[in-house]
């Protein structure tokens, strides 16, 4: 019996898809996405931090095309060739670049990934928080980032304030910081400490439980206005205290006002909530107050305006003899809805069919007001355009300008409204800390306390989302009589406010039915257990954000097939899994998802993903065709082990029945040592291993016994 899989090279995991929470722009397959569209998400270094408009630029085959995040900070990319190797870069808050993987556009879906403008937060990648202050990076670049401190006492958070300089001689003082606490029975803390001459307020008893996520906020004074500045999710460990900075910009900067919050698409004392995910127009949204969990205002959402970058449209080309070779009639009509206006100002190149890369002098032109152009190729043949409209680029399919001209008719439509969102006037007093929250079903869903700005808005997105969503990335293979599966978990939890899952307060993920041997990564034992039978139990309540972990188990092969029963209390998100092809081998899929044979350096595997299957579901498959030991191999151990305990039997009745009485005779002596050496034998051995000597001993010890 080996289970050799599932304990060793737990850090080597090669599965199909990646957690997203390591928000490293790892590419995820997307059913829901059609072929040739990449989807790109940013956030702050949380999934519930969204940022909407930042640019992300796209390169394709070396080419960049760029767009634009919308206002659940999602970038689109279209109509992209299959097989074009493609990778995303946005600029970071220390700006320098993020880059995700570089990968091929499938065949088979779309793609989605993640890029964070900031490292991750919250419970993600096994630590709690994150950052340091030895040898560290500029202010600027670590703001917000909690970071455990050995030196401070449990329960102790210290928050230093600084204008971008830890060398200043008079850091800021006298600074209201506020500490708001999240817990997850639903109750809120809030206390405020000004900063001292040393810039630092302190923040003392606090809950190491993990029950409790703590978020600093302040406003900094800078130049007559403010830096809004503030720290991502703080869950303290029982062991240590921590510390972060809060850095305002440079005390003589003329930069504008910082804002942690953003600030996009938000006008002067207004703010704006987009709500992201399930929500609708029976959503109602509310502006609370954090001290008194009072409400400020209360309004309805109303539909949003339209994203043009959303674009789905058709570019169908007709050849057309009294045009010359090279000719191309380029007329776009569209709009949002099903609106078919001439469109004007909509740029368009024409580059050769095989050009990996634009061509520097690629002729071009652009729309009139009838929404027309003419662009003339310098040398006719197979030709592409490139359509430039609403901040996006979007090539066109091959056509062929080789032997007469043509005109290609676009058509591009976006929705007429975009998600819901509320616009809240607020009247609160400046520096007073509220949070937003949206009720969707009966249900709240809660934003992160921020502070409100005198002639400054506010623009945040609440994701209505199940709370816990699941999702693995696994390798498997036929090791012996078993598979052996390993590879990565994430549990999300979708709320700035910890989770607790049961009444041990952790977080059960279950494995299939049946498993054998669940083994965890060593940097994950700390607060993940194996719950024997069961599954994997997050042992700590679980931080915003979630928690990933890299585990492993067996599922026992009987008679060649494997019946997979895999309950999903929380679902599965955009998960994968491989299981490595043996001859013969079939794979009944669940219900709902796909299958493939794909190859690669390491052999032929059988993928399965995207796996998206809804929470309170059982994920099930069979896998039929495998390798299967022979039966003797079943039955001899079990006959074996009752010959075993037979022989046992045998010498102890012996034993017992010879030792009535004291041997007073030679015989009796000679009877007794044999009678010992014969029980120490079935002790030591078993019967199996001499049975030559073991025979031998009871026809002595018999023949003993009738002289008697």
């Amino acid at each position: 019996m080996k289970l050799a899989l599932a304990i060793v090279a737990l850090a080597a995991s090669t599965a199909v898809a990646q957690p997203m929470a390591a928000m490293k722009g790892t590419p995820l397959p997307a059913a829901d996405l059609s072929v040739g569209t990449i989807s790109v998400r940013v956030v702050a270094g949380n999934i519930s931090t969204t940022v909407p408009g930042i640019d992300v630029t796209l390169a394709v085959n070396g080419t960049p095309r760029q767009a634009r995040t919308d206002d659940e900070g999602r970038a689109f990319f279209k109509d992209l060739p299959v097989g074009a190797k493609v990778q995303a870069t946005i600029q970071g808050e220390d700006k320098t670049d993020v880059t995700s993987e570089e990968f091929d556009v499938p065949s088979a879906s779309g793609v989605k990934l993640m890029l964070s403008t900031r490292p991750p937060a919250g419970g993600m990648g096994g630590a709690p928080f994150a950052g340091g202050e030895g040898g560290m990076p500029d202010p600027r670049k670590i703001s917000g980032q909690p970071r455990p401190e050995q030196n401070d006492p449990a329960g102790d958070f210290t928050i230093r304030l600084t204008y971008d300089d830890l060398k200043e001689k008079t850091p800021p003082a006298g600074v209201p910081v506020t500490l708001v606490g999240y817990a997850a029975d639903n109750s809120i803390s809030v206390v405020t400490v000004a900063s001292g001459t040393d810039g630092r307020a302190q923040f003392t008893n606090l809950d190491r439980s993990g029950a409790t996520a703590y978020y600093g906020v302040a406003m900094i004074p800078r130049g007559g206005g403010f830096d809004r500045v503030m720290t991502q999710p703080l869950v303290l460990v029982p062991q240590v205290g921590a510390r972060a900075l809060l850095s305002a910009d440079k005390r003589d900067s003329t930069a504008a006002p910082i804002d942690d919050l953003g600030n996009d698409g938000a006008d002067a004392g207004k703010i704006r909530i987009s709500i992201d995910g399930a929500g609708d127009m029976t959503t109602k949204v509310a502006l609370v107050d954090v001290a008194t969990r009072k409400p400020l205002a209360t309004v309805p959402v109303q539909p949003g305006p339209p994203d043009p970058t959303q674009i789905q449209g058709s570019a169908p080309f007709e050849a057309h003899a009294d045009l010359p070779a090279g000719t191309l009639d380029v007329e776009v009509t569209g709009g949002p809805g099903s609106t078919t206006a001439a469109m004007p100002n909509v740029g368009v190149k024409l580059v050769p069919g095989d050009a990996q890369t634009p061509p520097a002098d690629a002729p071009q032109g652009t729309t009139d007001l009838a929404g027309k152009v003419r662009v003339v190729a310098p040398k006719a043949g197979a030709m592409r355009a490139i359509i430039s409209m609403n901040g996006r680029d979007i090539p066109t399919d091959v056509f062929d300008l080789g032997t007469s001209g043509g005109v290609l008719h676009v058509e591009a439509h976006w929705p007429e409204h975009g998600k819901p969102e509320a616009m809240i006037d607020f009247a609160g007093t400046p520096g007073e800390v509220v949070y937003a929250e949206a009720t969707w079903h009966g249900q709240p869903y809660r934003s992160r306390p921020f502070q409100l700005e005198p002639g400054r808005g506010a623009h945040l997105t609440i994701a209505i989302l199940p709370r816990v969503m699941f999702e693995f990335s696994w390798s498997s293979k036929i090791d012996d009589s078993f598979l052996a599966v390993q590879g990565n978990f994430a549990v999300y939890n979708n709320s700035w406010i910890p989770y607790i899952g049961d009444d041990d307060g952790g977080v059960l993920v279950p494995l299939p039915a049946g498993h054998k041997g669940a083994v965890l990564a060593e940097q994950d034992q700390s607060d993940v257990a194996v719950s024997q039978g069961e599954g994997f139990r997050i042992v700590r309540p679980l931080a915003p954000g979630g928690r990933k972990f890299l585990g492993g188990f067996s599922v026992p092969v009987e008679h060649g097939a494997i019946d997979w029963h895999l309950d999903l209390p929380y679902g599965a998100l955009q998960s994968g899994i491989e299981i490595q092809q043996v001859p013969g081998m079939n794979v009944k899929v669940p219900e709902g998802v796909t299958g493939r044979v794909e190859n690669d350096s390491r052999g032929s595997w059988y993928v399965l993903a995207p796996i998206s299957i809804l929470p309170k579901q059982s994920m099930t498959m069979t896998i039929t065709g495998l390798p299967s030991a022979p039966s003797w191999t079943r039955w001899v151990p079990g006959v074996l082990g009752l010959l075993v305990v037979a022989g046992l039997l045998t010498g102890l009745v012996l034993a017992m029945v010879l030792r009535r009485g004291k041997v007073a005779s030679t015989r009796g002596v000679r009877r007794q040592k044999l009678l010992d050496e014969l029980v120490d034998l079935e002790r030591r051995e078993g019967s199996a291993s001499d049975p030559a000597r073991r025979e031998k001993l009871l026809a002595e010890l018999e023949q003993l016994w009738e002289q008697e």
